[in-house]
């Protein structure tokens, strides 16, 4: 069983130097991460780079969902079916902050 919080998570993108926010999806909208643009010395980071850190951890359970769905599949002795490379090259692209 897993205790996090369920997806889809969603990501607020912060154009100035305030944080970029996660939070969780419209039944859990708590704020789950903060993504900051600084480092310890309180210097600014690589924003692109937040970025992209923020949309890997927002498609954390997109990547899980996508990789059970391919576990169970071989598990049973199946080939992968179209549907689950989908979803994984799906969740990827959400990994990757690729919104085609």
């Amino acid at each position: 069983m897993s205790a996090h919080t369920p997806g889809p998570w969603h990501l607020t993108i912060s154009h100035d130097t305030q944080p970029h926010w996660i939070s969780g999806s419209r039944q859990f909208p708590r704020p789950i991460a903060r993504i900051t643009n600084y480092d310890g010395a309180l210097e600014h980071t690589d924003r692109a780079r937040d970025e992209a850190n923020a949309h890997l951890i927002v498609a954390a359970p997109a990547l899980l969902e996508a990789l059970e769905a391919l576990m169970s599949v071989l598990d049973r002795g199946y080939e992968v079916t179209l549907l689950a490379t989908d979803q994984a090259r799906a969740a990827i692209a959400q990994a990757k902050g690729d919104t085609k």
